[in-house]
């Protein structure tokens, strides 16, 4: 049985379609927020904060103050 390695996520193909996923992803939270609230709200706007924070130091372009 042949072992299995784990391939390294470092290639910037990789690394531009995470961001991408990740922009998407904040887009896609901000139009659903419009319709949520209470606590689906809150856990909405502390996820896209998160998400916004893990780009800043990967795309300048989002790092919106």
């Amino acid at each position: 049985m042949p072992k299995n390695f784990p391939r390294p996520n470092d290639t910037d193909a990789n690394h531009e379609e995470r961001v991408e996923k990740t922009i998407r992803n904040m887009e896609a939270a901000e139009f659903a927020a419009e319709f949520a609230e209470g606590k689906e709200l809150k856990a909405i706007k502390a996820k896209n904060k998160r998400r916004e924070n893990a780009l800043r130091g990967t795309h300048p372009e989002t790092d919106r103050k």
